[in-house]
């Protein structure tokens, strides 16, 4: 009697979940699900800007990508192509740009970087950003814009070496990347601290009930 009650309180055990272990998966569950509602990219090359709050992304396109496709990538994946308002912001993103190989290339004196989100297509001469946000600062390229060729669109470009500033470029060139900026969605990050907060605290409790059933 006493060996069957035995084998059957062992069954019981390894077939039995803990609450504590059920908790972890639900909540584990529960933290992938909300994951996945983030951008494409939010678990990998996102990088923060604290000034903003805002997320930013360099993505290389080796074999040339145009302005209008680079739009609906970075669309596709959540965000826009990125507007930069201010120096700081500007400043920021050109950093990240020269952190990924080979979005900038060499063509005889200029150095061409990724597209941005600036476009004159609408009224030649009168610059705004894909957002709609005010456009006031720039960081052209000396003697920039100049409409060379019927170009509309904007992008990181420097003569005689890589800077932090912008040239008008048509929309059919191929460049090899695009930088993509994302707003955050407070009630989805919070939702994942919660979620991960909550796991934590589970697994403490799941380590302190093993520890006292050892004692």
């Amino acid at each position: 009697m006493n060996r069957k009650m035995t084998k059957e309180k062992m069954l019981s055990d390894c077939t039995t979940p803990s609450p504590a272990t059920v908790t972890s998966r639900w909540l584990l569950l529960a933290v992938f699900a909300v994951a996945s509602l983030l951008p494409t990219c939010a678990l990998g090359g996102l990088v923060p800007w604290s000034q903003n709050g805002h997320f930013y992304e360099v993505v290389s396109e080796p074999g040339g990508i145009t302005w209008t496709n680079a739009s609906n990538a970075a669309t596709g994946k959540g965000g826009y192509l990125a507007t930069l308002t201010s120096s700081d912001e500007n400043a920021f993103v050109f950093e990240l740009t020269l952190a990924v190989p080979g979005v900038w290339f060499a063509s005889n004196e200029w150095r061409i970087g990724p597209w941005l989100g600036g476009t004159d297509t609408q009224i030649e001469g009168t610059w705004r950003w894909v957002t709609g946000e005010p456009w006031g600062y720039t960081a052209w390229l000396s003697g920039q814009p100049d409409n060379w060729q019927n170009e509309d669109h904007l992008a990181f470009w420097g003569r005689l070496g890589v800077a932090a500033t912008w040239n008008d470029s048509a929309g059919s060139a191929s460049l090899r990347g695009y930088v993509v900026e994302y707003l955050p969605e407070p009630t989805t990050f919070s939702l994942i601290g919660l979620g991960a907060m909550s796991l934590l605290a589970a697994r403490r409790r799941q380590r302190r009930d093993v520890a006292r059933r050892s004692l």
